[in-house]
């Protein structure tokens, strides 16, 4: 079952009143009881239409995706989201910033042209690595606050499901996200099932965003507990790495950091066009068509849907084993690849990172992988799709659980990660 929404009654400011006698002597204003007693019939008919009325929409609000009641989880509202009560702009009291919403509109950034690594410094990669190192705790199988929560199985309506549902929502508002759910049935292989995209946002006024993007189920083994550590464990880990070290400093970046755990990644049965990338599918459907309501409430002037927005979609999957390698798989982010892949040189020449993973190249590979990555870029969006290839030995087995991973790859990535992000976004590090 899905992260369930409620929504926000509006209540009666103000009492009525009835207008007074202007010839108080000859006239005397009429008691409540008095001037209903004559309607009464008609108020308790109108009373059970109305009642009929809101039974019916409450019963299809099933179908287009939104639940009120969750068993699993604390009732959580999609309106109900850090910033949303005290964002001025939906206030709407200061007319010049108002105005100002109006002159916003959406670039295309020319990705092979752009440059976000020439000008960093010895001082740059020593403070990355500072940071980067503060963290690497958290990666620990077993008490690892980032990523010992994660290592369990994750099969939709299990209760690892719904934990780990409730642990990226905790996080992500932990550190300063804000966070909406993209909630939806669909029909699978095994009946209908309930899922629930997990969205987070860190300045969500910005036109320009950097999506960081894995999946949170896990695959159904019949009789078997499969974990999925690189699958994706580990991938959720790093991005939630990245959130926690670099949150403080993204209040006055251009571009915005957008999270996405996708859920329904996995086929029930067997991978197909249909039993497959129910999450992603949906979402990016969505979004094509309109915007996030934490964008639409930062930007209400805003003409453009949220793919509008996404300047680079970068796809986290199959991460976190000793031979692990990276190469480029989506020409139009070829660049951006190359550029991580020159971050992560410079990392290893200053002994941040103890081996690399990136494979530079002047074109991107012939490989062709069904991703969570894939209904974004059938829209028009600029993917980066990092995942290991060829994949992990422990790809799909059992042996993909916490004993498969190496805390050097784990560690490394993090460093490579943290350093991609905050030059991305130029933060002052």
């Amino acid at each position: 079952m899905p992260i369930y929404n409620t929504r926000f009654r509006k209540q009666p400011t103000s009492e009525t009143h009835y207008p007074s006698s202007s010839n108080s002597k000859s006239k005397t204003k009429p008691s409540y009881l008095s001037m209903i007693k004559p309607y009464w019939r008609s108020m308790v008919v109108l009373s059970g239409i109305l009642f009929l009325l809101v039974f019916s929409l409450s019963s299809g609000a099933k179908e287009r995706g939104v639940q009120n009641q969750n068993p699993h989880l604390e009732t959580i509202s999609q309106n109900n989201v850090k910033g949303l009560k005290e964002n001025p702009i939906n206030q709407k009291t200061n007319m010049e910033e108002q105005a100002d919403l109006k002159d916003f509109k959406v670039t295309v950034t020319n990705l092979d042209t752009l440059d976000f690594t020439s000008k960093l410094d010895s001082d740059w990669y020593k403070s990355i690595y500072a940071k980067a190192d503060a963290i690497k705790q958290d990666y620990n199988v077993s008490t690892g606050e980032l990523l010992a929560p994660l290592l369990v199985e994750r099969v939709v309506g299990t209760q690892g499901y719904y934990d780990v549902q409730r642990f990226l929502v905790d996080k992500l508002k932990e550190f300063n996200f804000d966070v909406s759910f993209d909630n939806f049935t669909s029909n699978t292989p095994m009946g209908e099932k309930s899922f629930s995209n997990i969205i987070g946002i860190r300045n969500p006024k910005s036109t320009k965003r950097l999506v960081l993007a894995a999946h949170y189920d896990s695959k159904i083994f019949p009789g078997e507990k499969f974990i999925g550590a690189t699958d994706s464990s580990v991938p959720m880990a790093l991005i939630l790495g990245v959130c926690k070290t670099l949150s403080s400093l993204m209040d006055n970046s251009e571009r915005g950091l957008q999270i996405i755990f996708f859920d329904g990644e996995e086929a029930f049965i067997n991978w197909s066009g249909t039993d497959s990338l129910y999450g992603s599918k949906n979402l990016a459907q969505k979004w094509s068509k309109s915007l996030d309501p934490i964008s639409a409430n930062a930007l209400p002037n805003l003409k453009a849907n949220e793919l509008d927005l996404v300047e680079v979609f970068v796809l986290l999957d199959l991460i976190g084993t000793s031979d692990n390698q990276f190469v480029p798989l989506e020409a139009t982010t070829l660049q951006v690849f190359n550029q991580i892949a020159d971050i992560e040189k410079n990392l290893l020449e200053r002994k941040y990172v103890s081996k690399t993973y990136f494979l530079k190249s002047s074109s991107a590979s012939w490989q062709h992988i069904e991703d969570d990555h894939i209904p974004f870029v059938k829209l028009g969006v600029r993917a980066l799709h990092l995942i290991s290839t060829p994949f992990p030995w422990s790809w799909h087995t059992l042996d993909d659980n916490p004993k498969s991973l190496s805390s050097e790859t784990i560690e490394n990535l993090n460093t490579v990660m943290i350093a991609f992000v905050a030059s991305y976004l130029n933060l002052p590090v």
